[in-house]
């Protein structure tokens, strides 16, 4: 398979071979890593309890590592779950003939609009494919 495929061959790999994994989130997405806005704290107060949750909101530094990260993976399953195009690609699978595998990853609605394609690599199987899918994404597969 081709190392540097255009725009349009990528549209076409997918639209023909192309076998819908997941929908995923960047590991080195911001969201993975600082709070998005203060006011998100909020969602934790059945958590934390609504005291604590209203002083991390006007002060966001005196949260522990605990809620700081409890508060990260809030976020993250959160754009898992909304499925925003602009923040959460999707993940294709494509083999060719000789069973290499191509991750893709897709940006936008559906396939019937126009998207954007970015391949994330060639594997020799679907597991090493899995492996790098889960080192780079967080996704809601279950081996995540």
């Amino acid at each position: 398979m081709k190392q540097s495929l255009s725009e349009h061959d990528l549209y076409e790999l997918v639209s023909d071979f192309g076998v819908f994994i997941c929908t995923a989130l960047r590991r080195d997405h911001y969201l993975a890593h600082m709070i998005d806005r203060p006011e998100t704290w909020l969602d934790l107060a059945d958590r934390i309890g609504q005291e604590r949750a209203k002083l991390l909101k006007e002060f966001p530094e005196q949260a522990t590592d605990l809620e700081f990260n409890k508060l990260i993976e809030k976020q993250i399953r959160d754009a898992l779950d909304e499925q925003n195009p602009e923040v959460t690609p999707t993940i294709w699978l494509c083999e060719s003939d000789n069973g290499q595998i191509t991750m893709i990853e897709g940006w936008g609605e559906d396939l019937t609009v126009y998207l954007h394609f970015r391949v994330v690599g060639h594997y020799a199987s679907r597991e090493d494919a899995f492996d790098d899918l889960n080192r780079l994404y967080f996704t809601t597969l279950a081996e995540s």
